[in-house]
């Protein structure tokens, strides 16, 4: 018994004196801000009600495109989408976004109308970003039973 517990030591004390400060990863506050900062294109939207879930493809499919969304790192943001009624014309709208990194809440206001919809930020990834919608131009959907969810990726 001594003897496993005397090795078991030995292979911590391996384990501990092999770690370097390059292995220790920090999460720093602009983490989640640096990952969701770039392209994305908007591809599906999922809502669920009382136990159904619903996908929808968001493809503009009269444009054969999907909207996408510019996060700059000034807060800037620019939704670029399609006219499928002015052939299949981009338009862009341009939105401010705001993060709260602790709390994974996402704010984005269009400039021209203050119109506001309120995020939290489920899943992020280098290529996969999973929002939740909260709120919509003052509107609540926390606790109506209905769950929104935006899939974006890039």
């Amino acid at each position: 018994m001594i003897r496993g517990n005397v090795f078991l030591l030995l292979l911590l004390m391996t384990l501990i004196s092999c770690t370097t400060k390059d292995d220790v990863v920090e999460v720093q506050p602009k983490g989640l801000l640096n990952e969701i900062e770039g392209g994305w294109v908007l591809t599906t939207r999922i809502v669920q009600y009382e136990g159904e879930t619903f996908v929808e493809d968001l493809r503009v499919e009269q444009c054969d495109s999907y909207n996408s969304y510019s996060f700059e790192n000034d807060q800037d943001l620019q939704l670029q989408s399609f006219d499928s009624e002015n052939d299949c014309q981009a338009v862009l709208v341009q939105k401010k976004w705001e993060l709260d990194s602790t709390t994974k809440i996402l704010e984005v206001t269009e400039v021209a109308t203050s119109y506001k919809v309120v995020y939290k930020v489920e899943e992020v990834s280098k290529k996969h970003l999973k929002l939740k919608i909260l709120s919509e131009g003052g509107d609540q959907l926390e606790g109506t039973g209905f769950d929104v969810y935006l899939i974006l990726v890039k």
